[in-house]
């Protein structure tokens, strides 16, 4: 893999010096998930009590990231969305993304990860990123 294809996960941090990559990260999401309104996206990743991380391509170049909104207390965090450029799919950037994520939130002692996905959302990732949870929702609506 040369330099040029090297991809970087970076934390964002609540700050102005990040503002750009937030903006990057709504746009990308918005583009992604064109059914969802533009004002809830805006509102949860402008919003103080969720974070974000995101793919950086080439040092310069948001193709992805993640939202999400961590509950220290209870040992989870909520994924509000997760998307990758369309020009950048289908190569395991998302499924990368994931896995940097989970490693962070194991760090942070987080123990289940929490996400909704409708219609237009459900497919191949969600089994793959979501399957143990899956099933422990699946057996939990039995009971």
């Amino acid at each position: 893999m040369t330099s040029k294809n090297l991809v970087f996960t970076l934390l964002i941090i609540r700050d102005p010096q990040h503002m750009r990559m937030l903006i990057d990260l709504k746009n990308i999401i918005a583009r992604q998930l064109p059914k969802m309104p533009k004002e809830y996206i805006v509102k949860l990743i402008f919003d103080r009590k969720h974070e974000a991380m995101v793919i950086v391509k080439n040092d310069t170049k948001i193709i992805g990231g993640i939202c999400f909104r961590p509950f220290d207390s209870q040992k989870f965090a909520e994924i509000a969305f997760l998307a990758v450029t369309a020009t950048e799919q289908v190569k395991g950037y998302g499924t990368r993304l994931m896995n940097k994520y989970k490693e962070e939130m194991q760090r942070r002692g987080i123990e289940y990860l929490l996400t909704y996905a409708d219609n237009y959302a459900i497919g191949k990732n969600i089994l793959l990123f979501y399957c143990d949870s899956f099933r422990l929702f699946q057996k939990a609506r039995l009971l």
